[in-house]
Formats: C-alpha cells, sequence, structure tokens
C-alpha cells in the first residue's frame, strides 16, 4: 500500500485520499489507484479495514462508495472491515458499510465467525442490533463449533448482549437452539447462576418447553444448579426453576411406550437370521426335555393305593412319586 494512503487511513484524512486519487487520474494510469491498492492488499490490512478499526467515518464512506469490493476482502486474520468495526463497537462505520453492501454480515474470518459473533463476544449491543436489523437471519448462524448465538453470550458472560438478541429475533425457537453438546441456553444459565436473566427468559419465551432437556452428559438445567449448590443464588434458582416444573434427571421417567414396533439394525437382523437354527435346536431340547420329565418322572409312578409306611398321607395308583413327596 501506498505510504501515504496507510498514513491517511490510520488518522482517517479524508483530504490526503482525494489528493492521492486526483493525482492518480492526472497521471492518466492504466489500472486506477484503488484497484492498484487493492491487488496490493489481498491479504493484509486495506485502507477500508484500517478506517473501520479506528472508527472513521467519512473516510470509510468515501473508501466505500469508490470501492466496494473492499468490505469483502480480508486480512491476514481472516477478518473483513466489518469484523473490526463491529468488534470495536463503531456503531456509524457498521451503518455505513450495511450501507454499501449488508451481505457482509455473512462474510466468516477464519475462525468461522461472521461480525455478529464478535459484536456479541464484546457486549457491542448498539452494533447488535444493527447487524441483526439488516440481516435478521445472521442470529441464527452457528460457529463454526455449532454453537447457537445465544451459547456464545453466555460464555462471554454478555447477558445484555442476550436479552437484545432475544427482543430483537422473538421466536421462541430460537431460544430452544441447542449446541453440540445438546445444552440448552439454561444449562448454561442454571450452570453460571444467571437469576436475572433466567427469569427474564421465562417471562419472555417459551424455554420452559425445553426446561428439563438432557444434555450429552444426561443432566439437566436443576442438575447443573446443583453441581455447584453451596454457591450463592442456589435455593433461589432451584425454586425458580422448580416452579416451571425443572426435575433433575434421576426424577425424570424415561419409561417407553409397549406398542412401539422394534426397529433392527441391518446388523441386529442378519444376526438373528443366521441364530434361527440354534435357537430352533435349543426348542427342541427344550421340549424334549419337558415331555420326559413329564412321561418319565423321577422315582416312577405309585402301583397301589395304600398309604406309603412313612407317611401320614395316602396316594393313589399311577401318581408320581416325586409329585407326593413334594406336597
Amino acid at each position: 500500500m501506498d505510504e501515504r494512503l496507510y498514513e491517511a487511513a490510520i488518522r482517517g484524512d479524508v483530504q490526503i485520499l482525494l489528493h492521492l486519487l486526483n493525482e492518480d487520474a492526472n497521471m492518466q494510469a492504466a489500472e486506477p489507484f484503488l484497484d492498484r491498492v487493492m491487488r496490493a492488499c489481498s491479504g493484509k490490512d486495506n485502507p477500508l479495514h484500517l478506517g473501520a478499526l479506528f472508527g472513521h467515518v467519512e473516510l470509510v464512506r468515501e473508501i466505500s462508495s469508490r470501492k466496494p469490493d473492499f468490505a469483502c476482502q480480508l486480512n491476514s486474520k481472516g477478518l473483513s472491515p466489518l469484523h473490526l468495526a463491529a468488534e470495536r463497537g463503531h456503531v456509524q462505520v457498521v451503518k455505513v458499510l450495511l450501507g454499501t453492501d449488508a451481505d457482509v454480515c455473512f462474510v466468516r474470518d477464519r475462525d468461522g465467525r461472521i461480525p455478529l459473533h464478535l459484536a456479541v463476544t464484546k457486549g457491542r449491543v448498539e452494533v447488535i442490533e444493527e447487524l441483526v436489523k439488516a440481516k435478521n437471519i445472521t442470529a441464527w448462524l452457528l460457529t463454526d463449533e455449532r454453537e447457537p448465538i445465544l451459547h456464545l453470550c453466555a460464555k462471554h458472560d454478555q447477558f445484555d448482549a442476550l436479552k437484545k438478541l432475544v427482543s430483537l429475533v422473538r421466536d421462541d425457537e430460537f431460544v430452544r437452539l441447542k449446541d453440540s453438546s445438546d445444552n440448552t441456553i439454561l444449562h448454561l444459565l442454571s450452570a453460571k447462576k444467571q437469576i436475572k436473566v433466567i427469569k427474564f427468559l421465562l417471562d419472555n419465551s417459551n424455554i420452559e418447553l425445553e426446561i428439563n432437556a438432557l444434555n450429552v452428559d444426561k443432566l439437566t438445567a436443576l442438575d447443573e444448579v446443583y453441581l455447584a449448590q453451596w454457591e450463592a443464588g442456589f435455593s433461589e434458582l432451584k425454586q425458580i426453576l422448580g416452579g416451571k416444573g425443572a426435575k433433575r434427571s434421576t426424577d425424570l421417567s424415561f419409561g417407553l411406550p409397549t406398542n412401539l414396533p422394534l426397529k433392527l439394525t441391518k446388523q441386529e437382523s442378519k444376526w438373528l437370521k443366521r441364530m434361527e437354527p440354534s435357537f430352533l435346536v435349543l426348542a427342541v431340547l427344550v421340549v424334549s426335555v419337558t415331555y420326559a420329565a413329564v412321561l418319565s418322572p423321577p422315582g416312577g409312578f405309585w402301583q397301589d393305593d395304600y398309604p406309603d409306611p412313612g407317611s401320614i398321607q395316602n396316594h393313589a395308583a399311577g401318581q408320581p412319586i416325586s409329585w407326593r413327596m413334594c406336597t
């Protein structure tokens, strides 16, 4: 990048930028000045990156209007100018960039994060509002680790950002999104004992439908509370969740209907087919032994109707001796 342009971008000096553009136009170069700059800045910070980073609104407006493609160019860290402005909380710069091309909201950095994700991690509530209003769908986009944006708020303790997102999106399914470990937002908030935020969610969404959802560790939100029951807020949070029907996983019923059809995997079906002859042989043996016991009982049969000399009980001819011995 031209050193004079670099200094102008850092300082936000629009006059120097315009001077450089006019100077280049007078030289009648084969390739326009900003085209050459863009080519030279491939994989590096371009002037729009620097203007966005330092919050120079007028410089950003001038550059983006003359060369909109700068907005989609990524620097060495995989960040677009909108990523930088969103993370720094430069609301007016964000507005200018969105006005140039709102689709830049979908650009991901090398860590798979869109500008909204960075705004959330820093708690830039005003920026969050502008980004969601420009492209509402971005609030639904997961990180590359399959982490919903509300979980990202909880992870970084940005609870005002969480409330703002819930208020902006206003969709119960949005609040009920789960991460790759099947944690609901209640799991995370319960673990952090965020009583006010939990109350807010219970009052402003249908998250209570997921109040007994199990994560991959087979834990409910109430289980998360009990994992640190010595911490402040345990009793209050237990009462709040319990009032909405929250239970510990050990108190949940996992019974299944008895009329559910049995579904076997392909491997299980093959195993059963191979074992059919063995089952048949086993069944024949069981039946044979049963009939043998009936036809030839141990001890044989009584031959008369007289009492057994050693017993006060009578017996009849034809009765199995073993039956009388057991009665």
